[in-house]
């Protein structure tokens, strides 16, 4: 793992989001109903300011601490309010866009909601899909597009964000960890790795896993009368 003390990183202070079962990446984007109070004051004050947030997934357990400060994972995303609706009776409706990558350094008890001293991460060894025709995002795509028409001819496919608008390896295998059915803390194992091509290489694992079971379905979906099925 690279040294957190690279010459490209920033440090920023924002505020922190947590939830549970959300993992949220850059170049993707989040949905947000935000209904507490805490969490209405954050979103006013982000508003007021750059419009930045940070999103951090909480630890398993988190439910007796919830109205605390349950345990975080220590790396999250940011994000910038793209698009915001504030209802009338306070709450708040926005779009989250995401940016990078961020490593908490300290927290900073000064709000009610969470506020803490980030790093911002770069990638590394990341590569433009468009120029070098990466050879990685040509496999992921086209694995990923093959699962899908098995999903579909399954009936049980979804709609999907189009990968054309993924510009870079880290994009694309960004949006296809956010949208495809992992478990959460598999889901922040590719938030946390900075490596492009390691995620790259990793989420191929994972869909090529995902693949051989859609497969052996759809066989026996053809094959139901067939009695070694039985």
């Amino acid at each position: 793992m690279p040294k957190d003390n690279s010459s490209t990183e920033v440090e920023l202070i924002i505020p922190l989001f947590p939830l549970p079962n959300t993992v949220f990446y850059p170049e993707t984007f989040l949905p947000l109903h935000i209904f507490e109070p805490r969490y209405r004051e954050m979103t006013r004050d982000a508003l007021d300011g750059d419009g930045k947030i940070g999103m951090v997934l909480l630890k398993p357990d988190y439910e007796a601490k919830y109205f605390d400060r349950p345990s975080i994972h220590k790396v999250g995303c940011m994000g910038k309010i793209e698009k915001h609706m504030q209802l009338p009776d306070g709450k708040f409706n926005f779009t989250l866009k995401g940016l990078s990558r961020f490593k908490i350094i300290e927290e900073i008890n000064d709000k009610s909601y969470r506020r803490a001293r980030v790093l911002i991460w770069e990638d590394f060894n990341d590569s433009n899909t468009e120029i070098s025709l990466d050879e990685r995002a040509l496999e992921l795509t086209k694995k990923f597009d093959i699962y899908c028409d098995k999903l579909k001819e399954l009936g049980v496919g979804k709609d999907y964000p189009s990968l054309e608008s993924c510009k870079t390896l880290s994009a694309l295998v960004d949006t296809l960890a956010m949208e495809l059915d992992f478990p959460t803390e598999k889901k922040q194992y590719f938030l946390e790795e900075r490596d492009a091509k390691k995620r790259a290489d990793a989420l191929l694992f994972e869909l090529n896993l995902k693949f051989n079971l859609i497969a052996i379905s759809y066989q026996r979906n053809k094959n139901m009368n067939d009695p070694n099925w039985n």
